[in-house]
């Protein structure tokens, strides 16, 4: 299938984007409001993300396609040498699960996805 990825921020003028996606991906591994899977929800487009974070607000296994993840900290109570108050986290999807989600949605029919928005 084809795959468009965008690596920069959506603008209001980009809402095609959207309303011509079969899915939208967000496997995102920092904290976010999540505005992108907002508007792709708004627009009626499926969702795929993570099962960790700000994502789980807006999506569940009734509306979105949920990827399992894990939480990897860092060693150091520090970010490129300035000192944090506690142990800087990321959040990492787990690749094979990523594989096998992106599998289900390109095997999913149009009313199926269409009945997850």
């Amino acid at each position: 299938p084809e795959i468009l990825l965008l690596d920069n921020n959506i603008l209001p003028s980009d809402e095609n984007v959207y309303k011509t996606s079969n899915f939208f991906v967000s496997t995102h591994r920092t904290e976010s409001y999540c505005l992108e899977i907002l508007e792709s929800m708004a627009s009626g487009v499926p969702v795929i993300t993570n099962d960790i974070g700000a994502s789980k607000d807006y999506c569940n296994d009734e509306n979105s396609i949920i990827v399992k993840s894990d939480i990897i900290f860092e060693n150091k109570k520090e970010i490129n040498g300035i000192k944090t108050v506690s142990f800087p986290f990321w959040i990492e999807s787990q690749i094979n699960d990523l594989r096998v989600k992106l599998r289900k949605a390109y095997d999913l029919d149009n009313e199926e996805y269409t009945n997850l928005s």
